[in-house]
């Protein structure tokens, strides 16, 4: 049984509404009282409470990512729930202060702004200047509700399409889990999530450079960010759905594939050791002694087969011992 679309669009809407609405009830009040000047004022302390919001949640983040993970070290976690309290809780964190921090940093530089710069107004106190003064507070609420909300609609943006790609690319691991129909109505339902208006802000050049500084994950001294551990994800998963349905169709570009991911997303590490990537290479082995490919190339796949288990390896000894 499929959603309603109308359903979900109002699911989607529903926390920037929650967070627009109490903004527009104070902001724009004070903002027909105050004028256009004291608008404009509090437009910037909104847009310099977002910039600074980013800047605490990173580094409050690095701080306090490696004593979180100390507290949770000893959770036998597999798979995406050791990357999330592994490698990925820099990320998860700093989104989570990120959302604290925005939520009180705005009405605090407009208290400070208020006390010290209130006597900057404009010389006349005509309807039009209150009226212009309501039109860019209501800018200013928007502009509030959709930093505030950067974290949920960012995360859509990058998840939905990914998981489309899974999903759509008649995954054989989505088939053990989903019939037919529940498959039609997923991809249904996340087609309507990517061309939501609030899920298409976010999927903007600038909210995904906002969401990705937010989202970086550190690992030693090499960084990444969720959308990148994410497409990698998605990237490993296309090569083993090839490999899966036809095993004479593995090429060099498609195994080279999955040592990119390995060598250039350090997050990927403790996602793939713990989510059968030693099976997956064993099972690769295997598949190459079952086929039917010429010796010369099995050999060369072989080869590379060898690689990716040693990048495997590699990769876990540099970021235990950058622990």
């Amino acid at each position: 049984m499929s959603i309603n679309p109308v359903v979900i669009n109002l699911i989607i809407w529903l926390p920037f509404v929650l967070v627009i609405l109490p903004a527009i009830i104070k902001w724009c009040i004070r903002g027909y009282k105050d004028g256009l000047v004291q608008a404009l004022l509090g437009l910037s302390a909104t847009i310099i409470a977002g910039i600074a919001s980013i800047f605490f949640a990173n580094l409050l983040a690095t701080i306090f990512a490696p004593v979180v993970k100390g507290w949770i070290g000893s959770v036998d976690a597999k798979g995406m729930v050791a990357f999330i309290i592994g490698d990925g809780l820099r990320a998860e964190l700093s989104l989570l202060l990120y959302s604290v921090i925005i939520s009180f940093l705005p009405n605090l530089l407009k208290w400070i702004y208020k006390k010290y710069l209130s006597h900057i107004k404009e010389k006349s106190d005509k309807k039009v200047m209150k009226f212009a003064g309501l039109g860019v507070s209501l800018v200013d609420c928007v502009v509030f509700a959709l930093l505030f909300t950067i974290p949920i609609y960012g995360s859509l943006a990058i998840y939905s399409p990914a998981i489309k790609n899974i999903i759509g690319g008649n995954n054989f691991i989505v088939e053990t889990v989903l019939k037919e129909e529940q498959k039609a109505n997923a991809l249904d339902t996340i087609d309507v999530i990517n061309t939501h208006p609030l899920v298409v802000v976010a999927s903007t050049k600038m909210s995904r450079s906002l969401y990705g500084s937010l989202s970086k994950n550190s690992i030693g001294k090499e960084h990444t960010t969720i959308e990148d551990n994410v497409n990698a994800i998605s990237d490993v998963i296309a090569v083993v759905q090839k490999i899966a349905e036809n095993p004479e169709t593995i090429t060099e570009e498609d195994l080279n594939k999955i040592i990119d991911v390995i060598s250039n997303n350090p997050g990927m590490v403790t996602f793939f050791s713990t989510s059968g990537g030693q099976e997956l290479i064993d099972n690769l082995k295997q598949t190459l002694d079952n086929s039917d490919m010429p010796k010369e190339g099995k050999k060369k796949i072989c080869a590379i087969i060898n690689e990716i288990e040693e990048k495997v390896n590699s990769a876990n000894d540099t970021q235990e011992n950058a622990n």
